[in-house]
């Protein structure tokens, strides 16, 4: 009988750390899978959002061909662009989202959003039709240089 309690006490245990995460855990900022862009992750009502908060570089073989005045004038461009949308949680996870494809820059594919124990990975599983592809972002956490010169 004994065994029987300890058992249901250690299930009933691993069960509800799994499903720790508050809602808002995966707000903040975060740097995609390639490191070519820092996107921020808000709430609005319920409903989650990632906009582009600052490019770092652009493609290689795009921004070659660019002048500096160029990639600027394009990096501003991208800054404040919407590429998560309609991502909501339910029963501890993000679901029903949608994310901007980069390759066409305008389709959004169905994703769903899951964070790591650690809660500095974020697997967004990206799905479109039968396939599907998981990307991780990595928390980004800008360091500030606190020495003086």
């Amino acid at each position: 009988m004994r065994a029987d309690f300890f058992f249901t006490m250690l299930f009933l245990g691993t069960f509800f750390t799994q499903a720790q995460y508050s809602q808002s855990a995966i707000e903040g900022l975060w740097l995609n899978h390639d490191a070519s862009a820092v996107v921020e992750i808000y709430e609005e009502d319920g409903t989650f959002y990632g906009q582009v908060h600052e490019i770092l570089k652009f493609p290689t073989d795009k921004s070659e061909s660019l002048s500096e005045a160029q990639l600027k004038k394009g990096k501003e461009k991208m800054k404040g662009r919407l590429i998560l949308t309609d991502l909501t949680f339910e029963n501890g996870q993000w679901i029903n989202g949608r994310i901007l494809n980069p390759k066409d820059n305008s389709t959004r594919a169905k994703c769903t959003v899951s964070l790591e124990e650690n809660q500095k990975v974020l697997r967004i599983k990206i799905k479109r039709g039968f396939l599907s592809a998981t990307k991780n972002w990595t928390r980004y956490e800008t360091s500030i240089d606190t020495h003086e010169n």
